[in-house]
Protein backbone atom coordinates (compact mmCIF):
# COMPACT_ATOMS: atom_id res chain seq x y z
CA UNK A 1 0.00 0.00 0.00
CA UNK A 2 2.88 2.39 0.76
CA UNK A 3 4.38 1.74 -2.68
CA UNK A 4 1.09 2.54 -4.36
CA UNK A 5 0.82 5.77 -2.38
CA UNK A 6 4.42 6.71 -3.33
CA UNK A 7 3.72 6.10 -7.02
CA UNK A 8 0.54 8.15 -6.82
CA UNK A 9 2.30 11.08 -5.12
CA UNK A 10 5.15 10.98 -7.67
CA UNK A 11 2.66 11.15 -10.53
CA UNK A 12 0.90 14.11 -8.88
CA UNK A 13 4.28 15.83 -8.41
CA UNK A 14 5.22 15.38 -12.06
CA UNK A 15 1.83 16.73 -13.17
CA UNK A 16 2.20 19.79 -10.94
CA UNK A 17 5.71 20.53 -12.26
CA UNK A 18 4.45 20.14 -15.85
CA UNK A 19 1.54 22.52 -15.16
CA UNK A 20 3.88 25.15 -13.67
CA UNK A 21 6.30 24.93 -16.62
CA UNK A 22 3.40 25.14 -19.09
CA UNK A 23 1.88 28.13 -17.28
CA UNK A 24 5.23 29.96 -17.29
CA UNK A 25 5.77 29.24 -20.97
CA UNK A 26 2.27 30.49 -21.89
CA UNK A 27 2.82 33.58 -19.77
CA UNK A 28 6.12 34.35 -21.53
CA UNK A 29 4.46 33.94 -24.95
CA UNK A 30 1.50 36.14 -24.02
CA UNK A 31 3.80 38.81 -22.56
CA UNK A 32 5.84 38.73 -25.77
CA UNK A 33 2.68 39.16 -27.87
CA UNK A 34 1.38 41.90 -25.60
CA UNK A 35 4.70 43.73 -25.81
CA UNK A 36 4.50 43.66 -29.60
CA UNK A 37 1.16 45.49 -29.64
CA UNK A 38 1.16 49.07 -28.44
CA UNK A 39 -1.90 50.13 -26.51
CA UNK A 40 -4.04 52.76 -28.15
CA UNK A 41 -5.35 55.29 -25.62
CA UNK A 42 -9.05 55.98 -25.42
CA UNK A 43 -9.69 58.91 -27.70
CA UNK A 44 -11.41 62.07 -26.57
CA UNK A 45 -13.33 64.27 -28.97
CA UNK A 46 -10.58 64.68 -31.60
CA UNK A 47 -8.66 61.60 -32.72
CA UNK A 48 -4.88 61.87 -32.68
CA UNK A 49 -3.09 60.69 -35.82
CA UNK A 50 0.28 60.33 -34.12
CA UNK A 51 1.60 56.92 -35.12
CA UNK A 52 3.73 54.84 -32.80
CA UNK A 53 5.81 52.06 -34.33
CA UNK A 54 4.78 48.58 -33.25
CA UNK A 55 5.76 45.07 -34.16
CA UNK A 56 2.76 43.38 -35.78
CA UNK A 57 1.65 39.88 -34.88
CA UNK A 58 0.23 37.29 -37.25
CA UNK A 59 -3.46 36.46 -37.11
CA UNK A 60 -3.66 32.70 -37.62
CA UNK A 61 -5.85 29.70 -37.00
CA UNK A 62 -3.51 26.75 -37.67
CA UNK A 63 -6.20 24.07 -37.77
CA UNK A 64 -8.17 25.99 -40.39
CA UNK A 65 -5.04 26.78 -42.40
CA UNK A 66 -4.38 23.04 -42.57
CA UNK A 67 -7.69 22.55 -44.39
CA UNK A 68 -7.10 25.50 -46.73
CA UNK A 69 -9.79 27.88 -45.55
CA UNK A 70 -9.44 31.66 -45.63
CA UNK A 71 -10.11 33.93 -42.63
CA UNK A 72 -13.09 36.21 -42.16
CA UNK A 73 -11.98 38.69 -39.50
CA UNK A 74 -14.34 40.23 -36.96
CA UNK A 75 -13.24 42.93 -34.50
CA UNK A 76 -15.08 42.39 -31.21
CA UNK A 77 -14.95 45.47 -28.95
CA UNK A 78 -16.99 46.77 -26.02
CA UNK A 79 -19.31 48.47 -28.53
CA UNK A 80 -20.05 45.30 -30.49
CA UNK A 81 -18.85 43.45 -33.59
CA UNK A 82 -17.40 44.86 -36.83
CA UNK A 83 -16.41 42.80 -39.88
CA UNK A 84 -12.91 43.38 -41.24
CA UNK A 85 -13.36 41.84 -44.66
CA UNK A 86 -10.42 41.74 -47.05
CA UNK A 87 -12.48 40.48 -50.00
CA UNK A 88 -14.99 43.34 -49.91
CA UNK A 89 -13.77 46.83 -49.01
CA UNK A 90 -17.35 48.18 -48.94
CA UNK A 91 -18.08 46.11 -45.82
CA UNK A 92 -14.89 47.24 -44.08
CA UNK A 93 -15.37 50.89 -45.09
CA UNK A 94 -18.84 50.86 -43.56
CA UNK A 95 -17.42 50.25 -40.06
CA UNK A 96 -13.85 51.65 -40.25
CA UNK A 97 -12.04 54.75 -41.43
CA UNK A 98 -8.86 53.92 -43.34
CA UNK A 99 -5.47 55.58 -43.38
CA UNK A 100 -2.13 54.51 -44.78
CA UNK A 101 1.16 54.92 -42.93
CA UNK A 102 3.82 55.36 -45.60
CA UNK A 103 6.70 55.05 -43.15
CA UNK A 104 5.74 51.56 -41.98
CA UNK A 105 3.84 50.75 -45.20
CA UNK A 106 0.80 49.68 -43.25
CA UNK A 107 -2.93 50.11 -43.55
CA UNK A 108 -4.57 51.47 -40.39
CA UNK A 109 -8.26 50.82 -39.67
CA UNK A 110 -9.96 52.90 -36.99
CA UNK A 111 -13.45 51.76 -35.93
CA UNK A 112 -16.13 54.38 -36.53
CA UNK A 113 -17.65 55.02 -33.08
CA UNK A 114 -21.16 53.68 -32.64
CA UNK A 115 -21.23 51.70 -35.89
CA UNK A 116 -21.44 47.96 -35.26
CA UNK A 117 -23.07 45.14 -37.19
CA UNK A 118 -26.45 43.85 -35.98
CA UNK A 119 -27.00 40.16 -35.36
CA UNK A 120 -29.20 39.85 -38.46
CA UNK A 121 -26.67 41.66 -40.67
CA UNK A 122 -23.88 39.48 -39.28
CA UNK A 123 -25.89 36.34 -39.99
CA UNK A 124 -26.56 37.50 -43.57
CA UNK A 125 -22.89 38.42 -44.03
CA UNK A 126 -21.79 34.98 -42.80
CA UNK A 127 -24.32 33.27 -45.08
CA UNK A 128 -22.79 35.08 -48.06
CA UNK A 129 -19.61 33.03 -47.49
CA UNK A 130 -19.10 29.28 -47.90
CA UNK A 131 -18.05 27.58 -44.61
CA UNK A 132 -15.96 25.05 -46.54
CA UNK A 133 -13.85 27.92 -47.95
CA UNK A 134 -13.77 30.31 -44.98
CA UNK A 135 -13.22 30.29 -41.20
CA UNK A 136 -14.00 33.09 -38.73
CA UNK A 137 -11.25 34.77 -36.72
CA UNK A 138 -12.41 37.00 -33.87
CA UNK A 139 -10.04 39.81 -32.88
CA UNK A 140 -11.15 40.39 -29.29
CA UNK A 141 -10.44 43.44 -27.15
CA UNK A 142 -10.81 43.15 -23.37
CA UNK A 143 -14.16 44.98 -23.52
CA UNK A 144 -15.43 42.69 -26.28
CA UNK A 145 -15.31 39.42 -24.37
CA UNK A 146 -19.00 39.75 -23.46
CA UNK A 147 -19.96 39.52 -27.16
CA UNK A 148 -17.73 36.57 -28.02
CA UNK A 149 -19.90 33.77 -26.60
CA UNK A 150 -22.92 34.82 -28.70
CA UNK A 151 -20.67 35.31 -31.73
CA UNK A 152 -19.24 31.82 -31.31
CA UNK A 153 -22.75 30.31 -31.12
CA UNK A 154 -23.84 32.12 -34.28
CA UNK A 155 -20.68 31.16 -36.17
CA UNK A 156 -21.08 27.51 -35.16
CA UNK A 157 -24.77 27.53 -36.18
CA UNK A 158 -23.75 28.79 -39.61
CA UNK A 159 -21.23 25.94 -39.96
CA UNK A 160 -17.96 27.88 -39.71
CA UNK A 161 -14.82 26.93 -37.87
CA UNK A 162 -13.62 29.74 -35.67
CA UNK A 163 -10.75 31.01 -33.58
CA UNK A 164 -9.78 34.15 -31.74
CA UNK A 165 -6.83 36.33 -30.91
CA UNK A 166 -6.54 38.95 -28.16
CA UNK A 167 -6.18 42.58 -29.19
CA UNK A 168 -5.34 45.72 -27.21
CA UNK A 169 -6.90 48.99 -28.31
CA UNK A 170 -9.37 49.37 -31.12
CA UNK A 171 -7.14 50.27 -34.06
CA UNK A 172 -6.13 47.49 -36.48
CA UNK A 173 -2.88 47.76 -38.42
CA UNK A 174 -2.18 45.63 -41.48
CA UNK A 175 1.36 45.52 -42.85
CA UNK A 176 4.10 43.18 -44.01
CA UNK A 177 6.44 43.02 -41.03
CA UNK A 178 5.26 39.76 -39.45
CA UNK A 179 7.02 36.47 -38.89
CA UNK A 180 6.73 35.33 -42.50
CA UNK A 181 5.90 38.57 -44.34
CA UNK A 182 2.22 37.81 -44.94
CA UNK A 183 -0.60 40.18 -44.02
CA UNK A 184 -0.36 40.79 -40.30
CA UNK A 185 -1.95 42.78 -37.53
Amino acid sequence: MDSLLDVFMNVIGVLMITAVVLALSVREQSEGAAASISKVPIKDSQPSRQETPRKPIRLILPEAEDVNTLPLYLLVTGEGIRPVNGDNSDVTDRYFSRSYNQITESLVLDPIPGLVISREELQDWLRSHNPSSWHVMAIITPGGTRYYRDLRKLVTQEGFRSGWTPHEGSQIVFGSEGDDGRTVQ
